[in-house]
């Protein structure tokens, strides 16, 4: 017998199980009139094979909008498909109804957003959700609409795109509406378009050539799985984004839940259901370089090179390059043009490996090699590259020899890349390398400059640790134990970046036994940088030869051979060899006299300085740690390691260790990071990129020089000293010092612009001070007769002429010059004073002014007259410390505040340099050696030089003391008159 217990159990299992079944019998695929699908009522439809699921849903979490979607049943949510996007309803009111006229609707208690736009739609349709994931609308046999011709951003099997259907992203991915990427199908291409800009496109038309980069398994999805796709055109369906993933399409198996979904970041990715999780197979665009022209015309783009984009061999950016914010992607220019004849000394062709190229080009059918396809390049003057191609050709020579077919380009070449993992092609370039008898040939783009050498052939054989491979042309760097991909060169630096996978972690040199050798002419940099690693070469020896020929690039040379037996261009006799600039210069050295030593291998141009016996004395701000070869920029803030300097800009380049530098995107945070003194040459400039601050330093003055042989190096001109007492190699008579080019140039070296500039500022201040003294004097006149206007009326008659005896008035400097008959001006004694105020006592104290206590009093008469105790107008009150106005402004500017002189509203609207120059200039003016004072023409001089770096002055002519007194000197105390001595302030003039 079966106890109570067991039979409530298989009852409640029981009840369970029917109530499953029974809902999943209910579950409909289907609506129509009667039977709308409610939100509220958690309604929603299921496939009759449960694949895919309608209904209602929010997007992301803590959302209100509701949305009629189609997903996935039984999965995690993949919304394939959104019915209104960009019209969710705000609350859970929301219907999915065929409305009364007909048309399918999404409702509210707000408004009703249309799906469909039928004229004739019958009251009798259904709508069905099918398998595939199509929803159907259709009355009886005739389909009225459906989803698949109308998708969102989800292409599912089942579909075929033609020249109307586009695929639109979200917005978000919590946002389905239409975002800012669509792919669609263009030509016989596919294309991501970005706001209605052409994005990325899977091949080039009309160069079959190129293969489509979409994979045949995709491509034929979506055709809709017609017959007699062409798969030679396709990649195999096993490439993916780095080769490793491979997929196959199976057009019988409905069951594969698969698709094309187009992100809202730009990509188009192939997807599956894979081992109970979405995997995406396939992906474009795969990196910047699969952007479509992503660099400009006649560049080519290398996701391995840093930067992306370069000009090819011969050409030159056509605008500044924004390497501050990484933007190369600037069309490229010949540098100058080629000309149009079969002359090969002029020109040659670069042959590039590429996956990806445009231009307009023309078969030439005459071409039966490739030696004659070339030569009809170079003597059609608009041919800018060729190609060989047998896929195009139907000439046959016989049974089994195919004769490859010419194609001769003109115009721009355009949207150049190199791709990893995709097939590459050949394009030959025509361009003007100007290559010299020892520069190695290019290794695709990449131009190896001299000494780096790939062979015996060309370079310095100390430098032969390279290696090309042409048919990637992909450069490499040789090391002892392994070789490194070259992503940049840079010749004026002589550095090179190679790729290093773990050189995340490398910001010291942590890698250089293992790259390079101790006997080895390259060295480890302190820069690491985003998987890469900088190395400089040193300067090379003479290049070696071994015929006279040889030397015909390096003038004043000739080849013999010395010690050591190997021949080398040497230098003539008065000439010697600069690994610098790879030439022979004249003189007995190669370096100014003033140039301070190598810092390891990098050159120190003047004016910079390490010490007291080179460079500048003002440029003082480095030095060289000996035993690493690191070059230091000394400032306020710290000692920061130079790893760049440009002679030609007068800048060089530091790298900081805050994180916050690869945000500096203008001066402010640059100058937070490196605090300069006030009155230093250096300016930090904009450019801050990747724990880099760019730094120039202003021209220099002339060379300081203590005998006249110091001033050797800079002809035109001799050491002496000017009123400064510094002596200097000052140009001679005629000339003038030019700190930009660092000489003395001949003429007054002050154009004529220049003068009329001083000329107009001398007369516009001239004219300020007549103005000026104008107006006072106006103001002054008429106070003077207001005074005597305001006392007639008082007295009702004139006023009282009192005379004192005083030598130094001048009455006559107040007269009316309208009244003949005179006017009367009291003038008072200081015996008057005293007995009208009664000795300054209290009782007739009004209260006290801005230049001291003010008193009234009474002449005999009734004469009432007010009398302040002055204090100079010429001294200083404003500082708690009662300096002088000059000790103020000197005690700012030892504490490098100089600016706080300036008025704080005035401060943002002035050029802070010019303050800063007319402070300096001001200072030096009032130093206390009157040796040390500057005459008035070199003040001049000083103000409207532009590029002048200002001495530094000595301090001012005064003795920094208190006040006695908090009064005025000129005050005593009141009550007592004393005849006293008085001590006055020492102050400058």
């Amino acid at each position: 017998m079966q106890s109570p217990t067991n039979t409530i159990s298989v009852f409640f299992y029981c009840t369970i199980l029917v109530v499953c079944l029974s809902h999943q019998s209910d579950a409909r695929d289907t609506i129509n009139t009667s039977h709308p699908l409610r939100d509220d009522a958690n309604e929603s439809l299921v496939s009759a094979g449960g694949i895919f699921e309608l209904g209602f849903f929010t997007p992301g979490p803590g959302g209100n909008n509701r949305y009629v979607g189609i997903w996935y049943h039984n999965m995690p949510r993949r919304v394939v498909w959104v019915a209104n996007r960009d019209k969710p309803v705000t609350d859970s009111s929301g219907s999915f109804a065929i409305a009364e006229d007909g048309n399918l609707k999404v409702l509210s208690n707000r408004n009703a957003y249309a799906i469909t736009d039928l004229k004739n739609a019958g009251v009798n349709s259904t709508v069905k959700l099918m398998d595939n994931g199509n929803l159907i609308f259709f009355d009886g046999p005739s389909l009225l609409w459906q989803s698949f011709n109308d998708p969102t951003d989800t292409f599912l099997p089942g579909m075929k795109m033609d020249d109307k259907m586009v695929l639109t992203s979200w917005s978000t991915s919590t946002d389905p509406a239409s975002g800012d990427y669509t792919f669609q199908k263009y030509q016989e291409l596919y294309e991501i378009q970005m706001r209605s800009v052409p994005y990325w496109r899977s091949g080039e038309s009309g160069l079959s050539i190129i293969k489509n980069k979409m994979p045949y398994a995709v491509a034929d999805m979506l055709s809709g799985f017609k017959e007699g796709l062409d798969e030679s055109k396709y990649p195999s369906s096993g490439s993916q984004n780095k080769g490793k993933v491979s997929f196959n399409f199976t057009r019988s198996s409905n069951d594969n839940v698969s698709g094309l979904f187009m992100n809202g970041t730009g990509e188009i990715q192939y997807y599956r259901w894979s081992d109970g999780e979405w995997t995406f197979l396939w992906s474009e665009p795969k990196d910047t370089c699969s952007f479509y022209k992503y660099c400009g015309k006649f560049s080519i783009c290398d996701s391995n090179r840093d930067p992306e984009c370069n000009c090819l061999p011969g050409y030159q950016p056509v605008s500044k390059v924004d390497s501050n914010n990484g933007d190369y992607s600037v069309d490229c220019e010949k540098r100058k043009q080629i000309r149009c004849d079969n002359n090969a000394n002029q020109s040659t062709f670069l042959n590039l490996s590429l996956t990806n190229f445009r231009a307009s080009f023309q078969k030439f059918d005459k071409a039966r090699n490739k030696e004659e396809c070339e030569k009809e390049c170079l003597n059609n003057c608009k041919c800018e590259a060729y190609y060989m191609s047998e896929k195009d050709n139907a000439k046959r020579t016989g049974e089994s020899d195919v004769v490859p077919s010419c194609f001769i380009g003109t115009g721009d070449l355009e949207n150049l890349c190199r791709v990893d993992g995709e097939s590459r092609v050949q394009l030959n370039v025509h361009v003007d390398m100007d290559l010299k008898t020892r520069d190695c040939k290019p290794c695709g783009d990449i131009m190896i400059p001299y000494p780096l050498s790939t062979g015996p052939n060309c370079g310095d054989p100390l430098y032969s640790s390279f290696d090309c491979n042409d048919s990637t042309d992909i450069f490499y760097f040789k090391t002892l134990s392994r070789q490194y991909r070259v992503i940049s060169i840079n010749k004026e630096n002589r550095t090179f970046g190679v790729r290093n996978e773990i050189a995340n972690s490398c910001y010291a040199r942590i890698f250089p036994r293992e790259i390079v050798n101790q006997s080895s002419p390259f060295t480890v940099t302190n820069r690491c940088y985003e998987r890469g690693i900088e190395i400089r070469w040193k300067p090379s020896l003479e290049p070696s030869c071994n015929v006279s020929g040889d030397c015909r690039d390096w003038p004043n040379s000739s080849c013999h051979a010395r010690e050591n037996g190997m021949s080398r261009c040497y230098c003539d006799q008065e000439y010697q060899w600069d690994g610098t600039s790879l030439n022979c210069v004249q003189g007995l050295t190669a370096r100014d006299s003033r140039d301070c030593k190598l810092c390891g291998d990098i050159m120190i141009p003047y004016p910079l300085s390490t010490g007291p016996n080179c460079g500048d004395p003002l440029y003082s701000s480095f030095d060289c740690d000996k035993s690493t070869g690191i070059f230091h920029f000394q400032t306020l803030s710290g000692n920061y390691s130079v790893i760049n300097i440009n002679k030609a800009n007068r800048t060089f380049v530091i790298e900081v260790n805050s994180e916050t530098a690869n945000s500096c995107d203008a001066r402010n945070l640059s100058r937070q990071i490196v605090k300069l003194n006030q009155s230093s040459p250096f300016t930090v400039t904009n450019g801050c990129y990747k724990r880099r601050i760019e730094i120039s330093w202003k021209p220099p003055l002339e060379p300081s020089c203590n005998v006249s042989g110091d001033c050797r190096d800079w002809p035109n001109s001799s050491c002496h000293a000017r009123a400064n007492g510094m002596s200097r190699c000052y140009c001679d008579q005629e000339y003038q010092w030019d700190g930009t080019s660092l000489n003395c140039v001949q003429g007054t070296g002050r154009s004529l612009a220049r003068w009329l500039k001083d000329v107009i500022i001398i007369i516009a201040v001239f004219a300020a001070v007549l103005l000026v003294c104008f107006f006072s004097y106006y103001l002054y006149r008429r106070k003077r007769m207001t005074r005597r206007k305001g006392s007639g009326e008082n007295s009702g008659e004139n006023p009282v002429v009192w005379s004192y005896e005083s030598s130094d008035r001048q009455v006559s400097d107040l007269m009316d010059e309208e009244n003949k008959s005179g006017v009367g001006v009291p003038f008072c004694s200081w015996e008057s004073i005293l007995a009208a105020t009664e000795n300054f006592s209290d009782v007739h104290k009004l209260g006290r002014g801005g230049f001291g206590p003010v008193y009234k009093g009474m002449f005999p008469g009734g004469q009432e007259i007010a009398v302040k105790s002055g204090k100079r107008n010429t001294g200083f009150y404003g500082s708690a410390e009662a300096l002088n106005l000059l000790g103020y402004a000197w005690g700012l500017w030892s504490e490098n505040k100089a600016l706080d002189l300036m008025d704080p509203m005035l401060l943002e609207s002035c050029e802070k340099s010019e303050v800063m120059k007319c402070i300096n200039v001001g200072l030096l003016c009032v130093q206390e050696d009157p040796g040390d004072r500057p005459t008035m023409s070199n003040v001049v001089f000083m103000l409207g030089g532009e590029a002048t770096v200002l001495p530094v002055p000595n301090q001012p002519a005064f003795v920094m003391r208190k006040h006695v007194f908090s009064t005025s000197s000129s005050s005593t105390k009141p009550g007592s008159i004393s005849n006293e001595l008085t001590m006055s302030q020492v102050e400058g003039r």
